[in-house]
């Protein structure tokens, strides 16, 4: 079957928190002019391939906003919580939870290799019609850690697909069992929704207006 590809890259724009976008917009003011939320910030560019419907799903799902609340969770709320003991045992938590999905898709994956190999197949991987060429803006170490756990997911289905097409899995298994391992990466990001609006909850009143002033601009 004839292998094609789908070059997507995700607009910087997505990527970006609010103060980011505030900075863009008074960029062109005239040098010396004391403009708030202006901070000079690092990322580096990812490139990477999805083959897999349910990794490209869980994509287009999340990178919209799975970027943003990884900088807020690593940065910004440094910045604007006073209860620091708070926020740390939150960041650990978040940490401890992809530690956990990590483990259990490196599990699946070594299970599946070994189905494949002691059936005679080896280890190899289906071709797909549909893989997509993606590249992000890898702002914290916690995104590109996320990034890596959609690769990995990518790399454990293809052998799950694998196992399915040389006849090893029924195929209501199949699908379930995808569904599931879809859905492992999906409730890491809904925790991560939850801690964030846990953590914005402590923000003083102030702080926190004009956070949701920012959202509703976007």
């Amino acid at each position: 079957m004839k292998q094609t590809s789908e070059k997507s890259e995700v607009p910087a724009a997505e990527l970006q928190t609010g103060d980011e976008k505030d900075s863009e917009q008074t960029g062109a003011k005239k040098s010396g002019t004391r403009v708030k939320n202006i901070y000079s910030r690092p990322s580096v560019k990812f490139s990477f391939t999805l083959s897999t419907h349910e990794s490209q799903l869980i994509f287009r799902h999340t990178i919209r906003k799975i970027s943003r609340l990884l900088y807020e969770i690593d940065v910004l709320y440094s910045r604007k919580i006073k209860d620091q003991q708070l926020l740390s045992q939150m960041r650990q938590n978040i940490e401890n939870h992809f530690t956990e999905v990590e483990r259990k898709i490196a599990a699946d994956t070594d299970k599946l290799n070994a189905r494949l190999v002691e059936e005679g197949f080896g280890p190899d991987s289906p071709e797909y019609t549909g893989k997509i060429e993606l590249e992000v803006s890898i702002n914290t170490p916690l995104m590109k850690r996320f990034t890596d756990l959609l690769i990995a997911t990518d790399h454990l289905i293809m052998l799950a697909d694998s196992c399915w097409l040389h006849g090893l899995t029924d195929s209501s298994v199949h699908e379930k069992e995808n569904y599931a391992r879809q859905h492992l990466v999906l409730q890491l990001y809904s925790l991560i929704i939850v801690s964030c609006e846990e953590i914005s909850a402590k923000i003083p009143h102030q702080e926190q207006k004009k956070e949701n002033e920012k959202a509703d601009r976007k």
